[in-house]
């Protein structure tokens, strides 16, 4: 079986995106074959990518469904294009930031994570929200609510302006400051304090694994 990686965002707005393409093309350039789930269905018709599947989003099916019916589109992927790492960036947040903006309440990651093993998982941070507490609070949270471990905390250009939350609607801006003292693991325009970036940190992560047949 391929390698899995998830990319996920603590909320929209985190430039999800902007990671997962840039993994693709750098697995690419590391010579492997990679597939990649983009985070919204209908985003493109490319031999590499796919939209996230449109079964997902139908309310005629369960819960229990869609985690079977997401494991079999990903277990398809695998026998039929053969692919040696898929990529897979999951909609929405993972957790609602309060009880006026909780976005869909984290469903989707947890349908995703119930459905497929993540092997290597990168998680995207507002561009001021970043620092060791704030991440040993979201691996608490992904490791009982997913069961999964973050190897990779990546900061994101956008700012969330925290003053907004009490209001109806969330305001966002952008900085493309890099933030000073990143903690280890962490990662701004997918490079990490020392400068190495985040795509040789998944492929030597994944190669450490030593069960795979290309990686």
């Amino acid at each position: 079986m391929a390698p899995i990686v998830f990319v996920f965002g603590m909320f929209e707005h985190t430039e999800k995106l902007d990671t997962i393409l840039y993994l693709h093309k750098g697995i690419q350039k590391a010579g492997y074959k990679v597939k990649t789930i983009l985070t919204r269905k209908n985003e493109t018709d490319a031999e590499e990518f796919l939209s996230f599947p449109s079964f997902m989003y139908e309310k005629q099916y369960s819960d229990t469904d869609k985690v079977f019916f997401f494991n079999h589109f990903i277990r398809r992927i695998e026998l039929e294009e053969k692919p040696d790492i898929i990529v897979i960036g999951l909609p929405g947040e993972m957790m609602p930031l309060d009880e006026k903006h909780n976005g869909n309440f984290g469903i989707f990651p947890y349908l995703i994570s119930n459905a497929v093993h993540c092997d290597y998982a990168v998680m995207k941070l507002f561009h001021n929200f970043y620092d060791n507490t704030f991440a040993d609070k979201m691996q608490e949270i992904v490791r009982s609510k997913f069961e999964i471990d973050i190897n990779a905390f990546v900061v994101s250009n956008s700012i969330l302006d925290v003053t907004s939350v009490s209001t109806a609607t969330l305001r966002f801006y952008e900085s493309e400051k890099r933030p000073t003292d990143l903690p280890q693991n962490y990662y701004f325009n997918h490079f990490d304090g020392t400068g190495e970036s985040l795509c040789k940190h998944l492929i030597n992560t994944l190669q450490m694994f030593g069960n795979y047949r290309t990686v």
